[in-house]
């Protein structure tokens, strides 16, 4: 596909969203990718960790405040087999599962001063009132049994 081709198919591309979202109620639509909501995800740097979320700084100097993702939280709501989950720190819990207790530890521990990829505003939302930033986690981390 050349230049000129790719520029036509963006253009129908545009003309066809324009086309529905005048069907539709005229539906805000941003062109970002990533995110969810639109906008590009934004690389920040971790200046403190907590629970259930993290406290970042643009490349502009703002200082704002991101959920953890949903799966590195710290409420046992959020896992449905465990009948409770105690915060020993930011990274770490004790966790009860019938009759089982087991401590989990986040893997690839956040830390300050390293760099994450947060979303603003995803669709569905981030799971915490007040809060429009979620790290997109593609670091992977997760929780890992302590052994």
């Amino acid at each position: 596909m050349t230049d000129r081709d790719m520029q036509r198919e963006i253009d129908r591309l545009r003309r066809e969203v324009d086309r529905l979202r005048q069907a539709l109620g005229n539906l805000p639509v941003r062109w970002g990718r990533g995110g969810g909501g639109g906008d590009k995800p934004i690389r920040v740097t971790v200046t403190a960790v907590g629970s259930d979320t993290l406290t970042c700084l643009t490349p502009d100097g703002q200082t704002i405040t991101a959920a953890k993702p949903d799966g590195l939280r710290h409420a046992a709501g959020y896992y449905a087999d465990l009948t409770s989950l105690t915060t020993v720190n930011a990274q770490r819990c004790t966790v009860v599962r019938g009759s089982e207790t087991e401590t989990w530890q986040v893997n690839l521990p956040y830390f300050v001063g390293c760099a994450i990829y947060v979303d603003y505003q995803p669709i569905g939302g981030t799971g915490m009132a007040d809060n429009n930033y979620i790290d997109d986690n593609r670091d992977g981390r997760k929780w890992g049994v302590v052994e």
